[in-house]
């Protein structure tokens, strides 16, 4: 089970180790619940339909079910936002993001973090993404299973 937590370190441990110490920081997000009831996720600080986290930057971002990390992604030639708009559409009482049409997912997402990197380092999204899925390897369900139907 790969939790936030992990991926902290991981993004530390990234940019002690590959990014020069001049850079501006990666920007870690809040969490970000699914639901607009914020009881369904207590350690949220952001919750359905607040717009996403770090939305109009580009970055890493790992959607969660509870506190299992299901899968990390990127968004290095688009903005978080609209990559994390592609996953998920309001439910019919707008209440809660739903999966959008074509996505399975292992167990049913509850929320998601975002990284954002400087945006004129937008090609550092796809280092660390690819960084982080290597030194978690198989323990992702859904980066390592097919999230298309």
């Amino acid at each position: 089970m790969v939790t936030i937590e992990d991926i902290d370190k991981l993004v530390t441990t990234f940019s002690s180790e590959y990014r020069r110490s001049e850079l501006p920081a990666i920007n870690k997000s809040e969490i970000y619940s699914l639901f607009s009831n914020k009881l369904k996720v207590p350690d949220a600080a952001l919750h359905w339909p607040e717009m996403w986290p770090n939305c109009q930057e580009r970055g890493v971002y790992a959607i969660l079910s509870g506190a299992t990390v299901l899968y990390i992604g990127k968004a290095s030639q688009q903005d978080l936002g609209y990559r994390l708009g592609s996953y998920f559409v309001s439910d019919v009482d707008k209440q809660s993001a739903i999966p959008a049409k074509g996505h399975q997912w292992s167990q049913m997402p509850t929320s998601i973090v975002t990284w954002a990197v400087p945006r004129e380092l937008f090609f550092e999204a796809s280092a660390l993404e690819e960084y982080l899925i290597h030194k978690l390897r198989d323990r992702l369900p859904d980066n390592t299973r097919g999230k298309r139907a």
